[in-house]
């Protein structure tokens, strides 16, 4: 391994670990309109209070029997 490689590699690792948590942290801490899923942005506009169709937030479970 040249010193190049041993210092580059250890720092390109550094960049990647940060540059995927920063994305992280952005995604989950976006502000969505109060008329948009939260979970994946589709539009709910009258419908709020049934839950989103595309991915299935807030929908209501039935309870299960015993």
């Amino acid at each position: 391994m040249t010193p190049g490689e041993f210092i580059l590699i250890p720092l390109a690792a550094s960049a990647l670990f940060v540059g995927v948590v920063a994305w992280i942290i952005w995604k989950n801490e976006r502000v969505r309109p109060p008329n948009q899923c939260p979970k994946c942005g589709y539009d709910l506009q009258g419908r709020r209070n049934d839950g989103c169709s595309e991915c299935g937030w807030n929908t209501r479970t039935p309870a299960r029997r015993l």
